[in-house]
């Protein structure tokens, strides 16, 4: 019966998977030019790159060779920032398949990373509490409409969850000392160390390995004394993990150029822990955008189940009593994280992720990507918990259908305000971009102006700018079309000193070439 019923909760958490798989392939075709294309052409345009002349993971460029990034004119197009791995091995598979669409492919391979981060997260989830937690996390994450769009983004931090879920997969095998002993360590650091060079903020993710440790500490542990020999293994295997990300943010120093200006993202703009910082992270995109209002409280719920229950008790066994030796220490502090050491973590990590990236995390909601895992998780603590707490057995599914009826309301009412994501606001620079690629030669420089937004200059699969002004200087740098989708009075000006290519209602294009 036990085989029975695990093969039956299994089932439900593949078939959620299966699920979200499919959610996430909704409008999977449509060009990049939805909610963030900015970011996400960045991105994008490192793989196109790569597929046009060949993979060169030290020397990454793209397709924006402004001064907007970095502050410095970026003839080469240098794009230094997560290390391209993902961006290499796209192009790899673009190269053999050329008949592969490159938005697609980029999408679809966020959607499997996303697929296998809920695989790992599930996985552990169900070990750490139980196999109703995993599966109402799993569907937590599945149905979210936050998650369903950014878990289809080309953006990084899909595949910073998969890499952090595999180090958090291997990490407990190693500390529950799983067969394959220390090869479950060395997966650790491997992981560990494409989760950071993707994108260093997967640093945050460091309390929860550190959670790990305190629920299980047998491995670190020798009859109550440190195991020097597992925690010399430990320190070798961190050093691992982090010398890589050290040794390209030196490596990237040699081209300045192509190193964004990053520092306001800390606290740029001074917003730190202050009411504006609250509302908008807290009341606005987690309230609002991930939970749709009606579930965020069971957010609190659920943390509020991890803590300590018997904090008057422990108190005086620590101020009154304090063990002598480590061995003694740590099992105290394990009773009070009883099980919860990693959910605590996570919680306590991504707090430091909010509030040291203040600024970053109120201008951008693609920021948040990384709460899921966390949100989900509490969201699934409270919901167990409260099930669970129904004294009697009518109560117990008043419970469950209440729970039912909040998390349908709450995916109803994020969708509302999720939906418009997906949309195409300007399918100008879309005919544009394919006017500009069908009339001008492939190493044709082109200035697209869309407010520096790149996702105008990244539908023309051309190099360039994404922002008028000093058309001159421009052209002295080497600009050899102007294409704009607005008659404004730049437009009228340089209607007066170059031939038009092409107009229509939706756009017009100059040859600037008559200048040189």
């Amino acid at each position: 019966m036990t085989w029975l019923k695990r093969s039956w909760l299994s089932g439900i958490m593949i078939a959620l998977l299966i699920i979200a798989f499919g959610l996430r392939l909704y409008k999977i075709d449509t060009p990049l030019a939805d909610w963030h294309s900015f970011r996400q052409a960045d991105t994008a345009s490192v793989t196109r790159e790569y597929v046009k002349n060949g993979v060169d993971l030290l020397r990454p460029r793209y397709h924006d060779i402004s001064n907007i990034q970095s502050g410095e004119f970026n003839p080469e197009g240098w794009r230094m920032v997560e290390f391209p791995v993902i961006n290499g091995l796209l192009a790899v598979i673009l190269q053999a398949q050329p008949s592969l669409d490159l938005v697609v492919t980029s999408r679809i391979a966020s959607v499997m990373a996303t697929i296998i981060a809920m695989i790992t997260f599930g996985w552990l989830i169900w070990r750490l509490n139980n196999p109703a937690t995993a599966l109402v996390a799993t569907a937590v994450w599945t149905f979210m409409p936050y998650a369903i769009y950014y878990g289809r983004v080309i953006l990084p931090e899909p595949f910073v969850l998969m890499f952090i879920g595999l180090a958090l997969v291997s990490w407990y095998a190693w500390l529950k000392k799983y067969q394959g002993r220390d090869g479950w360590l060395i997966l650790t650091a491997l992981t560990g160390a494409l989760a950071l060079l993707v994108k260093p903020t997967a640093v945050f993710f460091a309390p929860t390995f550190i959670g790990l440790i305190w629920q299980f500490p047998e491995r670190l542990l020798l009859k109550g004394k440190l195991n020097f020999i597992n925690l010399l293994k430990l320190a070798v295997s961190l050093v691992l993990a982090v010398l890589p990300v050290i040794w390209w943010r030196s490596w990237i120093l040699n081209f300045p150029t192509g190193i964004p200006v990053s520092d306001w993202l800390l606290n740029g703009n001074g917003i730190r822990l202050k009411p504006a910082w609250w509302r908008w992270l807290f009341a606005d995109r987690i309230g609002r955008m991930m939970f749709g209002y009606w579930g965020a409280p069971l957010t609190i719920i659920g943390l509020a189940m991890t803590l300590p229950t018997s904090v008057s008790l422990i108190k005086n066994k620590v101020t009154k009593n304090l063990p002598p030796r480590l061995g003694e220490i740590l099992s105290y502090l394990q009773s009070w994280f009883k099980n919860q050491g990693a959910i605590l973590g996570l919680v306590a990590g991504m707090m430091l992720y909010l509030v040291v990236f203040a600024s970053g995390n109120v201008q951008h909601d693609y920021y948040q990507i990384i709460l899921i895992p966390v949100m989900a998780w509490l969201w699934a603590l409270g919901a167990v918990g409260l099930i669970r707490w129904a004294p009697t057995r009518l109560q117990t599914v008043g419970m469950a259908t209440g729970l039912i009826v909040i998390w349908i309301f709450s995916n109803l009412f994020a969708w509302y305000f999720i939906k418009d994501l997906y949309n195409i606001n300007n399918w100008a620079i879309v005919r544009a971009g394919t006017a500009v690629e069908r009339l001008t030669s492939p190493d044709a420089l082109v200035i697209a102006p869309y407010m520096g937004d790149t996702a105008f200059l990244f539908q023309t699969n051309r190099r360039g700018w994404p922002l008028g002004f000093d058309i001159d200087e421009k052209i002295e740098q080497g600009a050899d079309f102007y294409v704009s989708t607005s008659k404004d009075d730049e437009v009228g000006e340089l209607r007066q000193q170059f031939p038009v290519v092409e107009e229509t209602d939706d756009y017009i294009i100059f040859d600037l070439r008559s200048a040189k």
